[in-house]
């Protein structure tokens, strides 16, 4: 590469083509005689000195003027100054034309001397850059702009744009192996500096800042240019810096840029493949920094930027945007915007900070195909403010910083990330943190793929993610989902065929120490929400609630405080499918709150507290271990709800334990079940189950259903005054089934209860209120209770009843039960009440029953049936089978076993130990396959109290003989 510069002063170099060089190669004498006539010129007239050129002949100095052909195209450099309002057409195909350069090679006679003064003729010079050199008629055309040129005084060069607007020239390059030439200029008045390059592009330097205040500054119209301004600009009230109108634009921006007032814009472009640097700070008061129209723009932003008072700090209406925004970002106040997209395929890559509040968006996109990729800390405060707003399909969002939305003290409603629009993907790896009402992420649309990774903490009144919309995909790998909040919610699904998994562990904990825990103590908080149809939802890591429990002083016939709402996971819809393979966790927790008086006065009791909630036609399974511990001072129920149709399956291989549970009363309640079924639900047990003080299920109303396939444990201890719980309570037309083992234990015998005795009250769901133990089966108003062929009913300790109908109910046993109602635990130091009634056989215990003796009557019509291949057997004392009450029969078809074993007492007398039993006006009917075994001295086949009915058809066999 031969490069040659064009100094102040003088040409440092001659051109390499000898266009206007002699010709010696032809041999005719008379052109040599012509030839050495000629005036001759100096070979390298570009090497003269300024005063050499001046000496030089008329027919050489007019060659002079070739001096200027490499900086012609600088001409195009005053469009870019700013100073000149140029129109310059873009021939896209410059780079590619072949006009030859003038022949310089000698094989071209130069015309015969005419001996006058007419001069040689000049063929256009024509460079690969888009530049045409015309030295007879003294222009250089650059793309499609002619422009004139003259000498100055100090050497540079003045071109003058047709409509008379100038630059300067100040140097110039020529580079003959690619046939291009370069420029560098400025413009007329100082400040800005431009430069011409091998491709044809335009680079201009703006170094002097600019201020506009109300009104329309430079207008630019050209394009494949590079414009980087050093000085900074100014909007004010309205004004506009600059508008650019062409293609293939880069704006390099180093100084600050400020738009203040409404209506001010600092630049507009309008074209495609427009790229801007801005590494300077944008300051925008109500105006807006930047507006580009056209597709593929670049908007890099190094510096920092802050918007404020409906301001917008670049709005790109097209397709294919990139932005890149590595400074931090603060936009305030209503109507305002960061970045607003108006088009598809946009992309964005947010690196910086961003803070938004008093109702602003952060990044505004408004088009399909959107891609945001964030490392930037994002915070949005205060009411409608939005981080990112998303509008439109097909949208992906790549979330690794950290999301803070809402701010104690601050407005509400605000949103981190919102995505409008179906097909939507958001990743995120970041933590997000939302309160006062705040959303973390919203998403609104169907076939949306979401993902999350990092950790998510709900606040006051808040949601963490917030769908809504069909056939969503999302996958909640957390490490942490924690909602924390009054009133709110970790995850909300509303719509149909959505697809959740969640691969962490969930908790939910209202924060009792807040100032505002105790107005919202009864407003649940949730862990996930899901309302539509044919949800699938697969939680493989823990679910765990704690709920708190405020105390007063006990006062009769009232409960002793009251305990907060609050909820696991919620589900309402049909076809739902809900699995749960990290088990639950319920943890109590008491008077953590420093001043609970109101909550306490209000008495209220037991709090709605589910960890699961179901209503719908929908199926439940729970794997896994779940436990519940802590302190219940106020008891608790109905930890998993099921409602119209809604059905429960508990795992072959899953636990349900609560042997940590350091307390459990519930004064002034009856017994209490940790399943709540109701309207046609159904729960089914295939695991294992450990229970304190409470039962198992309650199933009531038509055809809502229990079932045990695994084993169910349930243990009674001395926490208080409480009435013994059922395994399963099965109401009002409700069904329960036992197909598994079932072991009751009375672990203090210092609770069972003389309930009248006691409190004045009675239980009209037990069978004794006298002697009120453990009770493995209740059916009553018109329910059934069915202990299948595989069915085993283990009861240990006094008051127990096995199998109990009232009210129109039925209860059948085709399986054993069996009884040892003097058994006592090695670690009970407690001791039976003395009001505790002992006088018959149903004070001890009995296998199957009917009726009541509640102060509400013994109610009527309740059978229950030891089946052909049933079998109950009693020890030491108690009944096989009782009825109490007019209309309430018992019927053996069966076997019942009296026996003694190591626990044994012979001071018990007799009536203790019997096969039927009848108080009350009862009915006991042993049937023609009906057996009584008596292998215990203190045995006996019948008791009738001299008011009931006694019918044996049966066989009575004692100690082997029948």
């Amino acid at each position: 590469m031969q490069r040659k510069k064009l100094l102040s002063v003088c040409v440092a170099m001659a051109l390499s083509s000898q266009t206007w060089a002699a010709d010696t190669s032809i041999p005719d004498s008379t052109e040599k005689t012509r030839k050495s006539s000629k005036i001759t010129c100096p070979a390298n007239i570009h090497s003269l000195s300024k005063e050499q050129l001046e000496n030089l002949s008329a027919e050489c100095r007019e060659n002079k003027d070739s001096a200027v052909l490499p900086w012609a195209a600088a001409g195009l450099a005053a469009v870019a100054t700013g100073i000149a309002i140029y129109t310059l057409s873009d021939d896209d195909n410059h780079h590619h034309n072949n006009s030859p350069v003038p022949d310089d090679g000698g094989d071209t006679p130069v015309p015969p001397d005419d001996g006058g003064d007419t001069p040689v003729k000049h063929n256009p010079v024509v460079y690969k850059n888009g530049v045409t050199w015309d030295q007879d008629a003294k222009t250089v055309k650059i793309r499609e702009t002619t422009f004139t040129y003259s000498q100055n005084a100090d050497g540079s060069y003045t071109l003058t744009a047709p409509e008379g607007k100038e630059t300067i020239v100040k140097s110039w390059t020529v580079h003959d192996d690619s046939n291009t030439v370069v420029f560098d200029g400025v413009n007329t008045s100082g400040g800005i500096t431009w430069s011409y390059d091998d491709d044809g592009l335009i680079h201009i330097t703006k170094e002097a800042g600019v201020v506009v205040d109300g009104t329309t500054g430079n207008a630019i119209e050209f394009g494949n240019a590079i414009i980087t301004d050093q000085g900074g600009n100014t909007a004010l009230n309205g004004g506009t810096v600059m508008t650019v109108d062409g293609d293939n634009i880069s704006l390099n921006n180093d100084g600050k840029t400020t738009a203040i007032g409404e209506g001010s814009v600092v630049g507009i472009l309008t074209g495609d493949n427009i790229t801007i640097n801005n590494n300077g700070e944008t300051e925008v008061d109500g105006g807006t920094a930047v507006i580009i129209n056209g597709d593929n723009t670049k908007l890099n932003t190094a510096g920092d930027s802050t918007i404020t008072n409906g301001g917008t700090g670049s709005l790109i209406n097209g397709d294919n945007a990139r932005v890149d925004n590595q400074g931090t970002m603060s936009v305030d106040g209503e109507n305002s915007t960061g970045s607003k997209i108006v088009g598809d395929g946009a992309t964005i890559k947010q690196e910086g900070d961003l803070y938004v509040s008093g109702g602003a968006h952060g990044i505004d996109v408004d088009g399909n195909d959107t891609f945001v990729s964030n490392k930037g800390n994002i915070t949005v405060i205060e009411d409608n403010s939005i981080g990112m707003l998303l509008d439109g399909d097909g949208v992906s969002v790549i979330n690794m910083g950290d999301l803070n939305v809402g701010q104690a003290a601050a407005g509400e409603n605000a949103i981190g990330i919102q995505i409008d629009g179906d097909n939507a993907t958001f990743v995120n790896v970041g933590d997000i943190s939302a309160t006062n009402a705040g959303t973390g992420v919203s998403v609104a649309g169907d076939k949306a793929n979401i993902s999350l990774a990092g950790g998510l903490d709900v606040g006051d009144f808040s949601t963490g993610l917030d769908v809504s919309g069909n056939n969503n995909n999302m996958t909640l790998a957390t490490y942490e989902l924690n909602v924390t909040g009054q009133k709110a919610t970790g995850v909300n699904v509303s719509g149909d065929g959505n697809t959740i998994e969640i691969a962490g562990s969930i908790l939910v904990d209202k924060d009792q120490k807040a100032d505002n825990a105790q107005p919202y103590f009864f407003n649940p908080s949730t862990g996930v929400n899901i309302s539509g149809d044919n949800n699938d939802v697969t939680l493989d890591g823990q679910l765990t609630v704690v709920a708190d429990s405020k105390t007063t002083s006990r006062s009769y016939a009232s409960y002793d405080g009251a305990q907060e709402h609050i909820a696991g996971i919620v589900i309402a819809g049909d076809d739902n499918t809900f699995t749960l393979n990290g088990g639950v966790h319920f943890v109590g927790e008491k008077n953590v709150m420093d001043d609970g008086s109101k909550p306490s006065a209000s008495r209220r009791g037991i709090g709605d507290t589910p960890l699961i909630n179901v209503d719908g036609h929908s199926p439940v399974y729970l794997n896994g271990e779940s436990t519940i511990s802590g302190e219940f001072p106020l008891g608790f129920e109905n930890l998993i709800q099921l409602s119209h149709g809604a059905e429960l399956e508990i795992g072959a291989d899953a636990t349900f334990d609560m042997s940590d549970v350091d307390s459990f009363t519930y004064y002034y309640r009856v017994a209490l079940s940790t399943i709540s079924i109701d309207s046609g639900a159904k729960a089914t047990n295939n695991g294992e189950v450990e229970l304190k003080n409470i039962g198992f299920a309650a199933a009531w109303n038509k055809d809502s259903t229990v079932i045990n396939n695994g084993s169910i444990g349930l243990a009674m201890y001395d926490f208080g005054t409480d009435p013994a719980p059922k395994v399963f309570d099965v109401e009002y037309g409700g069904i329960g089934v036992n197909n598994g083992t079932m072991t009751t234990k009375m672990m203090n015998q210092h609770s069972v209860l003389n309930y009248p005795a006691e409190w004045n009250l009675s239980d009209g769901t037990s069978f004794n209120n006298k002697a009120l133990g453990l009770t493995g089966m209740l059916a009553s108003y018109s329910s059934s209770i069915l202990n299948g062929e595989t069915g085993i009913i283990d009861m240990y300790g006094r008051g127990s009843v096995g199998m109990l109908a009232i009210d129109k109910s039925t209860a059948d046993n085709e399986g054993q039960i069996t009884l040892d109602t003097l058994w006592v635990d090695e670690n009970d130091e407690t001791s039976l009440r003395n009001n505790v009634a002992n006088s018959t056989a149903k004070d001890f215990g009995v296998g199957m029953a009917s009726g009541t003796d509640a102060y509400n009557g013994a109610l009527t019509k309740a059978t229950a049936t030891n089946h052909e291949n049933g079998v109950i057997t009693v020890y030491n004392a108690g009944a096989g089978m009782a009825a109490y009450g007019n209309t309430n029969t018992v019927i053996n078809q069966g076997t019942i076993n009296l026996e003694k074993n190591e626990n044994y007492n012979d001071s018990l007398g007799v009536n203790k130990l019997v096969g039927m039993a009848v108080y009350h006006e009862g009915t006991a009917i042993n049937d023609q396959t009906g057996v009584i075994n008596i292998n215990a001295e203190n045995g006996q086949a019948f008791y009738n109290d001299g008011t009931g009915l006694i019918i044996n058809y049966g066989t009575i066999c004692t100690f082997g003989v029948c």
